[in-house]
């Protein structure tokens, strides 16, 4: 896996956001999932 790029700021892009969720969902990581879901929103 590539290393993720980040904005100047030390955030992730959204579009990283997206990759690193449909890859939970795929594997079928429910907990990790709910997780990242968690940390995003508590971000936002």
């Amino acid at each position: 896996m590539a290393p993720l790029r980040r904005k100047r700021n030390g955030s992730y892009t959204p579009k990283i956001h997206r990759a690193i969720r449909i890859r939970l969902q795929l594997g079928a990581k429910t907990r990790d999932l709910a997780m990242f879901n968690l940390a995003i929103d508590s971000k936002l």
